[in-house]
């Protein structure tokens, strides 16, 4: 029988592993545990939904399914070298803090508005 992880569990877990798989959550947000696992320092791995330009400011890694195509050993290393630098260096981590604030967001949100008016 599966049991849900409670939230203490799931950030101690997190911490000990550099990705975490970040099924879709069924609401507006397909991958609302994508969110925790950055800011605890784990690289998501999140399906590719219609949000793809907005994740694509964070470092997580985008995938097409969850079969072996998509998460191999290749991938997982290449995503590692690409994505460990967003949590390892503290200038790129602020940076990405940074995209966790409102603010951040609603400046893209005018900016794409803009473009299109």
């Amino acid at each position: 029988m599966d049991q849900e992880v409670g939230e203490p569990d799931f950030l101690s877990l997190i911490e000990k592993h550099a990705f975490v798989l970040c099924v879709q959550g069924g609401r507006i947000d397909p991958s609302p545990k994508a969110w925790t696992a950055i800011a605890h320092g784990a690289i998501p791995i999140i399906a590719s939904s219609p949000l793809n330009d907005a994740y694509c400011q964070l470092p997580v890694a985008i995938v097409d399914g969850w079969d072996e195509h998509s998460l191999s050993e290749e991938k997982l290393r290449e995503w590692r070298q690409q994505l460990a630098p967003y949590y390892d260096d503290p200038d790129l981590r602020l940076e990405v803090l940074e995209k966790f604030q409102l603010d951040y967001w609603w400046k893209q949100i005018k900016n794409t508005w803009r473009g299109k008016h």
